[in-house]
C-alpha cells in the first residue's frame, strides 16, 4: 500500500474536555461530569497557533460535552479565525441564549448525537427524556438559524431504524446524517451485546447509500463502496487516521483518531511539542501510512487498496491487534 499522507491533515478532531453532563453507554472517553477539565486556555490558543501553522483545514470541537467549558466560545472565536469550526455536543445544554452566543462566534455548524428513535437513543444516551429534550434543542438551533448535522452510532437497538432516522433528522432540519461503528473503547468496552452482524450493518448501509431525500446521508466507514460502485479500484476511500485525520485528546497528546485511547498510540503532546513535527516524523502514525502488514482475508483482498483494511480503531479495540483484519468487512455477504 502506498505512502500517501498529506503535509497537514485536513481535519483535527480535537476533546477540549473530558467533562460530560452525561454518562453515554459507549463513550469512548469514559467522560464524566467531574472529569478533567482539557488545556488551559492559554494551552488551548497555543495549539490552534500550531494547527494554523501547519495548515489544518477544519477543527472539530468534541469532548467530553465541549458546553462544559466556561471559556468555550472565547475558544471558538479565536478559532474561527483561522478554521472551519463545528461542535460536537449532545445537545442537552442549549438554551436559545447559548444557541445565539455560539452562533455569534462564527462556527459552521453544530453536530448533535442521534443515536435511534426514543428508546433507542435514551438508551445508549443513559438518560431518560434525553431525546425528547434533543428535539426541543434542534427547535431552538432553527429558530436562531444556526446549522446543525447529525452523527448516529449504528447498534442492534437501532440498525433496523437507519431509514425513520434519516427521515426524522431531515424533518428537523439537518443539513446531514452521518452514521458512525459502534467501537469497543472506553465506557464502550463492554457492549459486545450491541454487536450487529456484517448481514446486518450490509442491511443499515443499503438503507443509507439509497436514501432519495433533501438530507445527506452518510456512513464514515470504509465498505460502502462495495453497495454504491466498484468501477474506480484506484479511488481511496479507506480509513483516513494519520492521513487526513488526526485527533488531540484533552491531556494534548496526538493520536492517529480520537477513538484511539491507549497511551501506545500517543504520537506527542502539543503544545509541548510542535504539532507539524508530530505529523511528519511519529513513528505511530507511520505506522498508519504503511499497512501492508495487514493479515487475514483482507491481506489478499482486491479492495485493500481501496478500504484500507477498514477501521483501525474498531480492529484494535476489538482484538487488540493494529494489523488484523477488520471483522465487520461486508465483501463476504455481496459477492
Amino acid at each position: 500500500m502506498s505512502n500517501r499522507y498529506l503535509s497537514a491533515p485536513n481535519s483535527v478532531v480535537w476533546d477540549i474536555t473530558n467533562r460530560c453532563n452525561l454518562r453515554c453507554r459507549h463513550c469512548y472517553v469514559k467522560a464524566e461530569s467531574k472529569g478533567k477539565s482539557g488545556p488551559s486556555i492559554k494551552e488551548a490558543k497555543a495549539i490552534m497557533d500550531q494547527l494554523k501553522k501547519a495548515k489544518v483545514f477544519t477543527l472539530s470541537f468534541s469532548g467530553g460535552e465541549p458546553l462544559m467549558r466556561e471559556d468555550l466560545y472565547e475558544l471558538l472565536q479565536y478559532a474561527t479565525k483561522s478554521f472551519v469550526v463545528d461542535v460536537a455536543t449532545n445537545g442537552l445544554l442549549i438554551d436559545e441564549e447559548t444557541a445565539r452566543k455560539l452562533k455569534a462566534t462564527g462556527i459552521a455548524y453544530v453536530q448533535l448525537s442521534l443515536d435511534g428513535l426514543e428508546e433507542a437513543h435514551d438508551y445508549l444516551r443513559g438518560k431518560k427524556g434525553a431525546f425528547q429534550q434533543l428535539m426541543k434543542t434542534t427547535t431552538i438551533l432553527n429558530k436562531v438559524g444556526l446549522r446543525f448535522g447529525v452523527t448516529s452510532v449504528v447498534h442492534k437497538r437501532n440498525f433496523d431504524q437507519v431509514r425513520e432516522m434519516i427521515e426524522l433528522a431531515e424533518e428537523i432540519g439537518a443539513f446531514t446524517i452521518r452514521f458512525y461503528r459502534l467501537i469497543y473503547t472506553g465506557r464502550g468496552k463492554d457492549l459486545s451485546s450491541l454487536d450487529i452482524t456484517p448481514l446486518e450493518y450490509k442491511h443499515a448501509l443499503e438503507d443509507i447509500y439509497s436514501y432519495q431525500g433533501k438530507i445527506r446521508a452518510v456512513a464514515d466507514e470504509a465498505f460502502g463502496f462495495l453497495l454504491h460502485g466498484r468501477e474506480n479500484p484506484h479511488q481511496w476511500v479507506g480509513c483516513e487516521a494519520g492521513r487526513t485525520l488526526a485527533g488531540i485528546k484533552a491531556n494534548g497528546q496526538v493520536v492517529p483518531c480520537p477513538m484511539f485511547e491507549d497511551p501506545v498510540f500517543y504520537c506527542g503532546k502539543v503544545p509541548d511539542e510542535d504539532f507539524t513535527d508530530i505529523w511528519k516524523n511519529s513513528p505511530v502514525l507511520e505506522k498508519f501510512r504503511e499497512l501492508d502488514n495487514i493479515q487475514g482475508r483482507c491481506h489478499d483482498c482486491q479492495y485493500l487498496h481501496q478500504c484500507g483494511g477498514g477501521c483501525r480503531a474498531a480492529v484494535y479495540a476489538k482484538t487488540g491487534d493494529l494489523f488484523a483484519s477488520d471483522y465487520r468487512c461486508i465483501v463476504e455477504e455481496i459477492e
